[in-house]
């Protein structure tokens, strides 16, 4: 464990700073209870899924003194949920996190099998009558029943043709045992049978991907050629969001969907709350983007694969691959890093409702603590914002949507949008209740919304669904799915937006840098940047006026910057990224990431290899004496 802390450390540390978003946390009920079913050693797939056997060589493992210790930890791991919950990075009791433990679990499986057929050790008929108890709490009662009866067939069988193999051969002596019951030793097999009988069942109802689905095919790198990606921007894949979100097609390229039971939670937060991508599935824990213009100018979204008929707004054509699916490309987004001189304070942000809040991010870069006098004010943006609000009685939905949800089956219509609306870019909203808790989905133009049903395990809790709908052309219809079910949407609120004066007319992109941030000046040769951490970012700008280094990195613990050689301090912007305040000047600027907890942790393995290395060599001599002893006898 002390050579991996390397690896441990960070990754628990990284598990701790983050929250499970949405999620309902366990009961302490839960937290401290007992499983007297053994959930998470029997059966389940998604736990330890090993059998009878392993239970019940696991309780004879408790009486060799040599296993105690091992055998009572991996005891408690199976049966008090603490562990579970503990291991899980206080998440929730999930028995899967389990599962390193089978390597463990089966070496004890083997040295007690190696135990009871060398005759060393005997069978309990206490401990064998125990391993029937998990089958009045589990629902795999009927095959621990059977389990437990073909482990003792089996073991009744052995013992009968090790007795009857020693008295054909008229053994006496222990020496002259071994090759006898070597004979046996093939029988030992029938008890693996209740485990391949498991695995061919368990397997049978398991749903496993097709080969025929592609829903995660992509672009070759045969497909790309010449075809020059920049790697200062991010790829987003609109025709299978769900299925595509944790894959990486384009070589080098980022992506801002992720689909993890840990996330940040300002991260996440910036991602629903406030930029209001919709929630397409049960949960807020998969963070999936539907083509939101908005979030994909802010987040540098250059590249993106969707289908040719539903382009979001100022997304060309790059490359075709099938299905009318097309590599698309958007010019007009922000580059990961950039510097902008036109700021808004946090404060006059937080004066404006949505959707202003959108077009501000996008025209502008949210600060803290801003002291600029010139910055713009939530008042003076209202004044030359481009989204107009449109009227109920211009644009009324509640009826016509409402009139025809369906309890029995799903429900397709298609609304023409009025005449009077020529806009590119459409914003809508409506709150949904479901008076039984059942889920609700409804699609309009292909973009999804969903509110999850009671019995979720992670409740989206998506009550006002928003659908921001944008095109190259004037968007002159809707074409909405209702979902089967009882529920009803209201306050419908709609605005439009002019796109021709689109997004921050202040941006100066980073320009990169071809020498070592190391040797930047002012920087003392005994503190070399090159050992603060992974380098993201390094380039020079000149800026004429005071403004910000913006970042969409994420902030958290771990970031340094260096502004021409000297540290600075990380500050926020965009209310979750990392950025730099700085006034007119020239800079090179370099920005490292280090996990927190990694220097500790590699000190910690090196530290333990080093005692592992000096053990072995200190009882090396012990164990030749002990090899030659063998040797000798």
């Amino acid at each position: 464990i002390g050579m991996a802390a390397i690896l441990l450390l960070p990754t628990g540390l990284d598990l701790l700073s983050t929250t499970k978003d949405a999620g309902t946390p366990p009961t302490l009920q839960k937290i401290f209870s007992f499983s007297p079913g053994f959930n998470g050693l029997l059966y389940q797939p998604y736990s330890c899924g090993l059998t009878i056997l392993c239970l019940y060589t696991l309780l004879l493992s408790i009486r060799r003194k040599s296993t105690r210790i091992l055998s009572i930890f991996l005891f408690l791991c199976l049966t008090i949920n603490t562990f579970p919950y503990l291991l899980s990075g206080l998440l929730y009791v999930r028995y899967k996190v389990l599962i390193p433990l089978v390597p463990l679990l089966l070496l004890l499986c083997v040295k007690t099998l190696e135990s009871l057929f060398m005759g060393k050790e005997k069978h309990s008929l206490l401990l064998g009558a125990g391993c029937l108890i998990p089958a009045a709490f589990s629902r795999y009662s009927k095959g621990i029943l059977i389990d437990c009866l073909w482990m003792l067939a089996s073991f009744l069988l052995i013992a009968f043709l090790k007795r009857y193999l020693l008295r054909i051969h008229l053994v006496h002596s222990k020496q002259e045992q071994m090759p006898s019951l070597q004979k046996a030793l093939p029988l030992c097999l029938i008890l693996c049978v209740p485990a391949v009988c498991l695995s061919v069942c368990m397997g049978q109802k398991e749903e496993y991907i097709s080969v025929s689905d592609n829903r995660q095919a992509s672009f070759q790198q045969e497909d790309l050629s010449g075809i020059d990606l920049d790697q200062d921007y991010r790829f987003e894949c609109l025709t299978e969001p769900y299925a595509n979100t944790n894959t990486q097609p384009l070589p080098g390229i980022g992506r801002t969907s992720m689909y993890s039971s840990v996330t940040d939670c300002h991260y996440a937060n910036f991602y629903y709350n406030t930029m209001k991508n919709p929630i397409r599935v049960r949960n807020r824990v998969a963070l999936l983007t539907d083509g939101n213009p908005f979030f994909s100018y802010l987040m540098g979204i250059r590249y993106i694969s969707a289908n040719l008929d539903c382009l979001p707004l100022g997304y060309a054509p790059l490359r075709e691959q099938k299905d009318s699916t097309v590599l698309a490309e958007n010019t007009n987004v922000l580059p990961i890093t950039y510097t902008s001189t036109s700021q808004m304070s946090q404060n006059e942000f937080e004066k404006l409702s949505f959707p202003y809040t959108l077009e501000a991010l996008t025209r502008y870069t949210i600060v803290e603590d801003l002291e600029d006098r010139n910055a713009i004010t939530a008042q003076a943006f209202l004044k030359t914002s481009q989204i107009t609000p449109v009227s109920n009685q211009e644009f009324h939905l509640e009826t016509p949507v409402n009139r025809n949800i369906n309890p029995e089956k799903e429900v397709q219509l298609t609304i023409p949008v009025p005449k009077t609306i020529k806009s590119q870019l459409l914003i809508l909203s409506a709150d949904v209740v479901s008076p039984n808790q059942k889920e609700v989905t409804i699609d309009m133009n292909q973009i999804r919304n969903k509110l999850s049903g009671k019995n979720a395990s992670y409740p989206n809790h998506n009550d006002t669904f928003t659908w921001i709908l944008s095109s190259n052309d004037i968007i002159e219809t809707l074409e909405i799915t209702l979902s089967a079910g009882d529920y009803h949407l209201s306050n419908w609120q709609i605005w439009s937006m002019e796109t021709k004066d689109w997004g921050n007319d202040s941006v100066i992109p980073l320009e990169k840098s071809e020498s070592n941030p190391a040797s930047s000046k002012g920087l003392v040769s005994d503190h070399p940047l090159h050992t603060q951490g992974s380098l993201l970012v390094h380039g020079r700008v000149t800026l004429e006026e005071s403004g910000s280094l913006v970042t969409s990195l994420p902030y958290r613990q771990g970031y340094k910057a260096y502004v021409n050689g000297e540290e600075i301090d990380v500050s926020t912007v965009n209310q979750t990224f990392v950025g730099i305040p700085l006034e007119a000047g020239k800079y090179e600027i370099s920005i490292f990431y280090t996990p927190p907890g990694k220097i500790i942790s590699i000190w910690i393995s090196l530290a333990s290899l080093l005692f592992f290395l000096i053990w072995e060599l200190l009882h090396l001599p012990k164990l030749r004496k002990r090899t030659d002893g063998h040797t000798t006898a």
